[in-house]
């Protein structure tokens, strides 16, 4: 992997407030609503793949996004309009346009874009028009007048050489990622485009992922993770984080707002347990119809094995064929829609 300078990842600034934002009864969201600040009226998210939630259902086994950690993060807020699309590297700047489009109508009072400028960097390009392709990004971005969280760019060339996939390779392939030089020059005019205007916050990570492939113990608002522990964040492709390292990427990702004082003192969930319980809470129907559906196959492996049992054996024959024959047809179906969520033109190598 290409040689990087490490920064210490360490996000310091007003503590957090116990394991949640306490409110009158000592609940974590008791009074929030009431309290929540202007800039959280409407948050939408925009970007790609991590945005929308890439493998994070593998975790509670429910459809996530982005924007249902950031509103398990946010005190109030119980819904965030994702507009995120893991088809984006296709076509950046028309699903960039569309997703601009589509959040500029819900007229947002915060607009959080970690990796919405991605692919405007990426994918198979000249060298030289990277630069170029950015700053059509950066327009797209400079339509919205709210505060922005916008991501810079990650080196993602240890995900392009030894990450994998459902396909058996890496999801993104050596002649997407930008020369080395490229991504500092890219990371440095996100850095100066966002100098220039007030509400615009850089979430960085390029530390980030840094500080993962290097296996450093990461400090994020009090969420410690151990040195050699920080491969628990990324999923087998290194180029996705896990459901804990989307919690963790969600505190870095407010952190500079907070700093900055628009969110209130009591405005975040920063622990990560914290945040985790009131996503499930958040998803509470979804889960339990999850839990249901697992009881019920319980049931009937358990019913099979007492038929066999009472049998001897000898009756297995038709429930376990066809037992075998629907895990079959399962096992088929999910390899087929795994394989659907793979970003096809990027696993092949050919990117339009």
């Amino acid at each position: 992997m290409r040689a990087f300078l490490l920064l210490p990842l360490l996000f310091h600034g007003a503590p957090a407030v116990g394991p949640g934002v306490a409110g009158a009864d000592g609940g974590p969201d008791a009074g929030a609503a009431a309290a929540r600040p202007a800039l959280l009226e409407r948050v939408c998210v925009v970007g790609a793949s991590v945005s929308d939630g890439f493998g994070l259902s593998a975790d509670l086994g429910v459809r996530l996004q982005f924007g249902d950690v950031l509103a398990a993060a946010l005190a109030g807020v119980d819904e965030v309009d994702t507009f995120a699309s893991t088809w984006f590297f296709r076509d950046p700047l028309g699903t960039g346009r569309e997703q601009q489009e589509r959040a500029l109508e819900r007229e947002p009072t915060l607009l959080v874009a970690v990796d919405y400028l991605f692919w405007f960097g990426y994918g198979y390009q000249p060298e030289d028009q990277r630069a170029a392709r950015l700053e059509r990004g950066l327009e797209l971005l400079d339509a919205f007048a709210c505060p922005i969280l916008v991501g810079d760019f990650p080196d993602m060339s240890r995900a392009a050489l030894e990450g994998t996939s459902p396909l058996g390779m890496p999801l993104i392939a050596p002649g997407q990622v930008p020369a080395e030089e490229t991504l500092v020059a890219l990371n440095e005019r996100v850095a100066a485009w966002a100098a220039e205007r007030e509400r615009v916050h850089v979430v960085p990570l390029a530390r980030f992922v840094a500080a993962l492939d290097a296996g450093q113990a990461l400090d994020v608002r009090g969420n410690e993770v151990p040195a050699g522990e920080a491969g628990a964040l990324l999923q087998e492709d290194l180029l996705h984080p896990t459901l804990d390292g989307a919690l963790l990427l969600a505190a870095i990702a407010l952190d500079p707002l907070a700093k900055s004082g628009g969110l209130g003192a009591d405005g975040v969930v920063w622990e990560r347990a914290a945040m985790r319980a009131r996503l499930e809470e958040l998803h509470a129907e979804e889960l339990e119809r999850v839990r249901e559906r697992e009881r019920r196959r319980e049931e009937r492996r358990r019913a099979r094995e007492e038929r066999r049992g009472e049998t001897g054996g000898d009756a297995e024959g038709t429930d376990g064929a066809d037992d075998a024959s629907s895990g079959t047809a399962r096992i088929d179906v999910g390899a087929r829609r795994a394989a659907a969520r793979v970003p096809a033109p990027c696993a092949t190598g050919s990117d339009a």
